[in-house]
């Protein structure tokens, strides 16, 4: 083919009118031009929004702000209940004739100490001390059945009591809510897709609020079920406190929660408790293992009795 050839060739391509549109298809254009910018503004509003619940961006007034109806919930319609509690404790202590003085700082040997465990079965119970509907003050109590399967002694139920733990039913989840932001400063550890773990760390007493109990220098991790926004989960430590008079040493203890139905009502309730504490020295320590289920209600009656 002869370049003549190709040139026209070319030339009538490049000439090829072009065909315009028509009124009606200029119309449907623009209206799909609207409809696609449309959906990209839609998708990148959408992309700029606030996570849904369970998302992994949430900030920190957001995870309060969702967590908050259950705190108070718990605090106005927990009812009077109780249940069993099945416990391990070891005692470490001073082997008799070691003279090992109590309140004295002298470096550990094991060979000095000894090790005594027992197991507890006992009938834990908490009572409403304010109406329903109200924000709960709670009294925790809890009557010892059986001590190595055998009844209760004075001296075998009072050499474990410290090793006890009170208060976790009644204030745990406190912590990690409004109320609790007056005494603890809080940040986040990590969130993943159904578990969000926030630190905490008790406020500086002059930061700290008037309902605030003394500065301890206790911090934690409070882990939270994403998807129901209940507290799973809670570990404390107190690096130094005074565990008997004369005594200091540091307690840790972690809270493990579990969903229970009462009066056809599901409440996220303790199920384990782990404590350690352990004097300075290293002589003196208090383990606690406690296991809490079959949870029942009762009902606490008062009747004035005639005098005659």
């Amino acid at each position: 083919m002869s370049d003549d050839i190709q040139h026209r060739q070319l030339a009538s391509v490049h000439d090829r009118p072009l065909l315009l549109p028509t009124s009606q298809q200029l119309k449907i254009l623009v209206f799909l031009s609207c409809v696609l910018y449309c959906a990209e503004s839609i998708a990148q509003s959408g992309r700029q929004k606030l996570p849904e619940p369970g998302g992994t961006d949430q900030t920190l007034n957001a995870i309060l702000d969702r967590l908050e109806p259950n705190v108070l919930d718990y605090r106005r319609s927990i009812p009077n209940l109780f249940c069993t509690e099945k416990a391990e404790i070891v005692r470490v202590a001073p082997r008799e004739g070691s003279g090992i003085d109590p309140s004295a700082n002298v470096p550990w040997d094991p060979s000095s100490t000894v090790e005594v465990s027992q197991r507890r079965e006992s009938t834990f119970r908490m009572q409403r001390l304010s109406p329903e509907g109200t924000a709960g003050i709670f009294e925790e109590s809890r009557v010892v059945n059986l001590v190595d399967g055998k009844p209760p002694t004075k001296t075998n139920t009072s050499e474990a009591s410290l090793a006890i733990v009170y208060g976790v039913f009644s204030n745990g989840l406190n912590i990690l809510s409004k109320e609790g932001m007056a005494c603890y400063a809080f940040s986040i550890h990590s969130q993943k897709k159904n578990e969000i773990q926030v630190d905490f760390a008790d406020r500086p007493d002059k930061e700290r609020g008037t309902n605030c109990a003394k500065e301890e220098k206790a911090s934690g991790r409070i882990f939270v079920d994403s998807a129901f926004m209940h507290v799973t989960r809670i570990v404390t430590r107190v690096p130094h406190r005074q565990l008997v008079p004369g005594l200091f040493g540091s307690w840790e203890w972690s809270e493990e929660f579990a969903p229970v139905k009462l009066s056809n009502r599901e409440f996220w309730l303790p199920s384990n408790i782990h404590s350690r504490s352990a004097s300075d020295d290293r002589v003196h320590v208090w383990k606690l293992t406690a296991h809490y289920g079959e949870y029942r209600l009762f009902h606490a009656d008062a009747r004035i009795v005639p005098s005659n």
